[in-house]
Formats: C-alpha cells, sequence, structure tokens
C-alpha cells in the first residue's frame, strides 16, 4: 500500500533466487472524503486491515478488499457511495456482484513455474 494507490507482486516457490517485480495500481482515496463518517465505509477500511482500493464506476464509489484475487479479479467489492448529479455523495451499502473470469487461471499456472509471466491485466 502506498499513499495513492497500491502495488501487486507474485512470487512463486519456484522463484528461489530471484527479485520480485511489482505492478503499481492508484487508488482514488479522495472520493471517501465525503463518506469519512459512514458507519459502512469506515468498517470497511477497518475489515481489510488497509488492504484496499477505492474506485469510480460511474456513479458508484466502489471499496475493493485487495486481500482476495488479483487486479482484474478482485472477489468483495462493495459500493459504499453513489455520486449525485450536483457532486454531493449519497452514502450506499451494497455488494457489488460479480462475475467469476476463469480464463486467467492458465496463466496463474504458468506464472507459478516461470517468473517471466505477467499476470498484470492487459
Amino acid at each position: 500500500m502506498q499513499e495513492n494507490g497500491y502495488s501487486e507482486g507474485y512470487y512463486s516457490i519456484f522463484d528461489a533466487g530471484k527479485e520480485m517485480t511489482f505492478d503499481a495500481y492508484e487508488s482514488e482515496e479522495r472520493l471517501l472524503r465525503p463518506l469519512r463518517d459512514n458507519w459502512h465505509a469506515e468498517r470497511l477500511k477497518w475489515f481489510t486491515h488497509g488492504f484496499y482500493k477505492v474506485s469510480q464506476n460511474s456513479p458508484a464509489i466502489v471499496i475493493t478488499d485487495l486481500r482476495m484475487g488479483v487486479e482484474g479479479g478482485y472477489i468483495f467489492n462493495f459500493r459504499v457511495g453513489e455520486i449525485n448529479s450536483d457532486g454531493s455523495v449519497t452514502p450506499v451499502n451494497e455488494r457489488v456482484q460479480s462475475e467469476r473470469d476463469i480464463s486467467r487461471l492458465p496463466l496463474i499456472w504458468k506464472r507459478i513455474w516461470d517468473s517471466s509471466v505477467s499476470l498484470a491485466p492487459k
């Protein structure tokens, strides 16, 4: 976790002696400012132990738990706010159901054996 985002790196037990590389991603933490006293948003931040990203899926503000999944395929996403046409934010508390994309599983399997394989979304 960094101030404006997070990095993801992958390391296999077969990577012995190789340096891990990281891919950096942004988090739009500023979107949570209007929700700083919202119990649901604060509870999610607590629950993730600080490993979360904030994104805008217009008009929704979404908190994603970074501990379960990989970039482009996280399991737990929660809509915590809705940006209104006047720019104000309405608090929301709703889990975002997403399709499970298993098409990347062969790539993950390749990464276990080959450290040159990137799991970063294209």
